[in-house]
């Protein structure tokens, strides 16, 4: 529905001050890495050395939900990734040969501190995946059937990732959680274990699905819970009657959520803010877990709310800033070469304006909260994009544009026509269901808690026409590389460089599809994601883990294409001035 109304008003006095001082506080904390995971990952796989992959890492999430050191601070909503304010844990089963290449580890906000005590899990982790990760895996596979050493086209610039840049990622459906809890999902697993046919062959992975599933939503309930008992035991020690009632509160949210449906604007936040929370402990990559419609799915409790007097509009905008800055409590865990073109970006889209199912703007007085609340605050996280139509109304998009002068680029504007195309064309989508996309990832698009989108690493555009004016040689080592095509000198006309450029991508085009589908299966076979895909429609149903098929949309994103704008400004500079 379009809403016309004045911009809100700046929040002030003890609301403002508090949020200021999180902001301060989160942004003034070193960077750190956190080993917890790594511990608790080597006494967990060797508990369960005997089982399949599935079920060792639902075990190991679910030892970190019980287990991770936790703390609460003066955010009102509980939980941080790690057991450090501004914290995240390696994944060494992805790539780990650099974590004994470098004692130098940043997150996006900068080099991280790591004890020597930490360092020495650090190269055990390393060790202990060093032929087993994903990268290293892949470029066995590649070099034994096709004789191609990924690790030296890395090297030589051909693509700045031949594997995928993590675990996958997906959006977890919020809907389902506010409204339900986790255990209504897990009442939904009881009754699908309670119908499987053991004799027959799927019945025995579908069982290993659902108990890795049930172990991994177990934990975050645990995780919850945890947070409530440490809330009352510090409201029972706390001298400041202001401060006793607010962990009281912190304590009863985190008791009923997100085990338990949300009842009001506070637990449907807090609740939201968990399941993204563990989304990222299971999996801290970037892009991992964006918001989404998630300003949708609140709506309704914000409406109760603010029709009892439950809460007021500066009330809800100081909730959601406190949201926006443990979003950017999150972080990855960079080499230095990841560090050096990866920085500050986390990619947590949180979406506004849009359509509804039945094709009407989806715009509320929560949207205006969103931009009023990023335009007070102006953190890099969420990254607040607006699903453009021609029905959005125009104050609201004044309102836009309030954002949008203070600088920090947001919000990004995506059609809404453009991004149905596609999902109608390429994935079948009803359309009512196509309606409520969100962005994710770079630019690209999905539904939100229903949708896996892997990709297919990054393709060096510009490097081929390098190797093109090189005669398939890279020109720094001296190394043969791609096809012989000849070199700068033998081309006479523009069509002829054109032509051998063309030859060159051809030829690796193919070969960076055929490691990233290599690198995909070795993803799915060996490094599941229980809890993600518990909260993933259609897992459940299907009895399938998100990597293996059990999405109900597999939107794959295919490659990223490096400097292809630089290869399109060079074509066009030897065209001219060579040839013209």
């Amino acid at each position: 529905m379009a809403i016309a109304r004045e911009s809100t008003k700046e929040i002030t006095g003890e609301l403002a001050a508090r949020v200021a001082a999180e902001k301060e506080a989160l942004l003034d904390a070193s960077p750190h890495v956190d080993v917890e995971k790594i511990k608790i990952q080597f006494q967990v796989y060797e508990e369960y050395r005997e089982q399949p992959p599935l079920i060792k890492r639902a075990a190991h999430f679910n030892r970190l939900c019980r287990e991770k050191t936790i703390f609460i601070d003066a955010n009102p909503l509980a939980g941080t990734l790690t057991r450090f304010k501004y914290g995240s844990y390696p994944i060494s089963e992805f790539g780990s040969r650099w974590l004994k290449k470098t004692d130098s580890f940043s997150l996006q906000r900068g080099r991280a501190e790591v004890s020597a005590e930490d360092l020495t899990w650090l190269r055990r982790a390393a060790d202990y995946w060093r032929d087993a990760n994903v990268f290293n895996r892949t470029k066995s596979l590649v070099l034994d059937t096709m004789g191609v050493d990924i690790g030296q086209l890395q090297a030589r610039g051909l693509g700045t990732e031949y594997t995928p840049g993590g675990f996958a990622n997906v959006t977890p459906d919020f809907e389902t959680v506010l409204k339900r809890g986790l255990n209504g999902i897990l009442d939904d697993i009881a009754a699908r274990v309670a119908a499987l046919d053991m004799s027959q062959a799927e019945s025995t992975r579908q069982w290993q699905f659902y108990h890795g599933a049930r172990m991994a939503l177990e934990g975050v309930i645990t995780l919850a819970e945890r947070y409530a008992d440490l809330a009352g035991e510090m409201a029972a020690a706390e001298a400041d009657p202001a401060r006793r009632v607010e962990l009281e509160e912190i304590a009863a949210r985190c008791r009923r959520v997100p085990a338990h449906p949300a009842r009001d604007f506070r637990e449907a936040l807090q609740s939201a803010w968990f399941l993204h929370l563990a989304v990222w402990i299971e999996a801290p990559f970037v892009l991992n877990s964006p918001p989404g419609r998630l300003v949708n799915h609140l709506y309704p409790w914000y409406r109760t709310d603010i029709e009892s007097g439950a809460i007021d509009e500066a009330q809800a905008i100081a909730w959601l800033q406190f949201y926006f800055l443990k979003i950017n409590g999150l972080a990855q865990v960079l080499p230095p070469h990841g560090y050096a073109w990866s920085q500050s970006r986390l990619g947590q889209h949180l979406c506004i304006g849009g359509l509804t199912p039945e094709g009407d703007d989806a715009t509320t007085e929560l949207d205006w909260l969103v931009l009023e609340a990023q335009r007070q605050l102006q953190v890099p996280e969420p990254q607040v994009a607006l699903l453009y139509h021609p029905g959005l109304s125009p104050d609201f998009l004044l309102q836009c544009t309030e954002l949008i002068k203070t600088g920090i680029g947001q919000p990004a504007v995506y059609d809404v026509e453009k991004a149905l195309a596609r999902h109608l064309d390429q994935h079948g989508m009803p359309l009512a269901e196509a309606r409520g996309f969100a962005v994710v990832g770079c630019v690209q698009s999905w539904v939100p808690g229903c949708s896996l989108a892997p990709w297919e690493g990054a393709l060096n555009v510009a490097k081929m026409l390098e190797l093109a004016l090189n005669n398939g040689t890279d020109p720094l080592s001296g190394q043969a590389l791609g096809p012989k095509t000849g070199r700068a000198g033998d081309f006479k006309t523009y069509a002829d460089l054109e032509a051998a450029f063309t030859a060159q991508v051809k030829h690796f085009l193919p070969l960076q599809r055929h490691v990233g589908a290599t690198a995909w299966r070795i993803e799915r076979e060996s490094f599941p994601l229980p809890f993600a895909s518990a909260v993933t429609g259609d897992c459940v149903a299907r009895g399938a883990d998100v990597l293996d098929g059990g999405a109900r949309y597999h939107a794959a994103n295919a490659m990223t294409f490096v400097g292809t704008v630089d290869t399109a400004n060079s074509l066009a500079a030897i065209k001219k001035i060579v040839y013209e």
